[in-house]
């Protein structure tokens, strides 16, 4: 008879984490992962068996053998296995890449992986009117203080002229807390 317990199915809203030493995945761009630990890899192993993604989080202390919600940062990122190879003696390797970013509610226990119950951040995709004002107000401060400056080339003035008949494309970083722990 089979022993292990059924392959788990995680509740929505529920990722299985790997823990990181030392790196840190962001969205869209690529990480190859190597793990070891056994936690990891059933995480991994899970994530491949299964489908979904991965809560690639780093973790505060390199040297914590088996982090527990206090030695997890706050903030992880979501990742697709693009790729996975078993590398023997227990490793495994594996191409990720970063969807979202996410935030940790709280640890799910029941599992032979770390388990979280996540709230993903969403990035701003879309310019928001605030911003787009703002560019505005910038492009025209810019025009004021270049018809104050003696000698400028009407070139440079035509310049920001044509500027402000561009689509405005500007990016607002996101709230300055989600990224108080990283």
């Amino acid at each position: 008879a089979m022993s292990s317990p059924p392959a788990a199915v995680l509740p929505e809203g529920v990722v299985a984490i790997v823990p990181m030493r030392n790196a840190v995945l962001f969205p869209h761009t690529m990480l190859p992962l190597a793990v070891g630990r056994a936690k990891s890899v059933a995480a991994l192993t899970h994530v491949v068996q299964r489908g979904g993604l991965l809560g690639i989080v780093l973790q505060r202390d390199a040297k914590d053998d088996d982090p527990g919600r206090d030695g997890l940062c706050d903030v992880g990122t979501l990742a697709r296995v693009l790729q996975h190879a078993e590398a023997g003696e227990g490793q495994q390797h594996a191409m990720c890449q970063g969807v979202q970013r996410f935030r940790i509610e709280e640890l799910v226990e029941g599992y032979p992986f770390v388990a979280a119950r996540i709230t993903r951040i969403d990035e701003p995709t879309q310019v928001s009117p605030e911003a787009e004002a703002l560019a505005l107000q910038l492009h025209q401060r810019a025009a004021e203080v270049l018809t104050l400056l003696p000698g400028v080339p009407a070139e440079v003035a035509q310049a920001l002229q044509a500027l402000r008949r561009l689509p405005v494309k500007l990016v607002v970083p996101g709230d300055a807390s989600a990224r108080s722990d990283a």
